[in-house]
C-alpha cells in the first residue's frame, strides 16, 4: 500500500497516516472551491417581478410597464431587485407576459406591440435604445384582450444599462389596461467571456 506515496519509507506507518491527512484536506479545499463554483453556477441572478395593478394605456402612449410601483418580487436571489437598476454585466433571457384589454370599443385588428429594451440610464427619450426586441400581435373586435409573450436573450456591459419593458397599441376608439398578474423576469446565463468563447 506504501507504494503509492512518495518519498515515505514502507516501515513508517505514521508517515503514511500523516499523508493521507494531509491528502485528504487538500481534496477538501479543492471540493469546497469546486462546491463554490458549482453553486454559483446553479444559482445565476434571477428576477421575476408580478405586477400588482392594471394599468391604463392611452392609444398612441409608450408606456413603460415594469416599474417598482405596480409590480412586486415574486423571486429574486440577487441584489438586482428592480428594473430601475443598472442590469449587472453578461448574458441575461429576459421577457414578459402580459394581457392588454380595451377599455371600451375594439378597432378591428389593431396591434398591441410589446418592446424590450435596454437604455443608458437617464438617458433624453429621443436617444436610441441600445437593444431592442419587439412582439406583435392583433386583437379581433372580441374585447379579450391579447396575450403578449416575448422572450429574447441580450447582453449586458453591465455599465449604466436599465432593462426596460413597454407597450404600445393602435387601438383608437379606447385605450388598454395591461391587466394584474403581468410577469415580468430576468435571469442571467453566463458572464461576457462565456459568450465570446462559444
Amino acid at each position: 500500500m506504501t507504494e503509492c506515496f512518495d518519498c515515505l519509507e514502507p516501515a513508517n506507518y505514521a508517515a503514511v497516516a500523516l499523508k493521507l491527512q494531509s491528502t485528504a484536506l487538500q481534496a477538501e479545499a479543492c471540493l469546497f472551491d469546486i462546491e463554490k463554483v458549482l453553486r454559483n453556477a446553479a444559482n445565476l441572478p434571477t428576477l421575476i417581478r408580478t405586477s400588482t395593478a392594471t394599468q391604463g394605456i392611452s392609444n398612441g402612449q409608450v408606456a413603460t410597464l415594469a416599474g417598482t410601483g405596480s409590480t412586486t418580487i415574486t423571486f429574486a436571489n440577487s441584489s438586482y431587485t428592480a428594473f430601475n437598476q443598472v442590469l449587472p454585466a453578461g448574458v441575461w433571457l429576459v421577457g414578459a407576459y402580459i394581457n392588454p384589454v380595451a377599455t371600451g370599443g375594439v378597432d378591428d385588428n389593431t396591434y398591441r406591440q410589446l418592446t424590450i429594451c435596454t437604455r443608458i440610464a437617464f438617458s433624453p427619450s429621443s436617444t436610441a435604445n441600445l437593444y431592442t426586441f419587439t412582439e406583435t400581435q392583433f386583437e379581433a373586435n372580441s374585447g379579450n384582450g391579447v396575450d403578449l409573450l416575448g422572450c429574447t436573450t441580450l447582453n449586458s456591459t453591465g455599465t449604466n444599462e436599465l432593462l426596460t419593458f413597454q407597450l404600445v397599441h393602435a387601438n383608437a376608439s379606447s385605450s388598454l389596461n395591461v391587466q394584474i398578474g403581468a410577469i415580468y423576469w430576468a435571469h442571467r446565463l453566463s458572464d461576457q467571456v462565456a459568450l465570446k468563447t462559444v
